[in-house]
């Protein structure tokens, strides 16, 4: 995905879908599948992961 310098700074913190359906082929079955993705992830506001023994645990246990 090229986002190509557009309101790089604003977008520092937002969730973007990419697709490959085209605007005029979109259809709501493709904004359902968008939903779906978005209520998947796991939003951690600028933390770690506190997974025990992760390359991101500072303390390595």
């Amino acid at each position: 995905m090229r986002i190509s310098n557009f309101l790089l700074w604003q977008i520092s913190y937002a969730e973007l879908v990419v697709t490959d359906v085209l605007w005029p082929a979109f259809e709501i079955s493709d904004l359902h599948h968008a939903f779906t993705d978005f209520s998947g992830r796991t939003r951690r506001f600028g933390l770690i992961d506190p997974t025990p023994g992760s390359e991101s645990d500072p303390k390595g246990s």
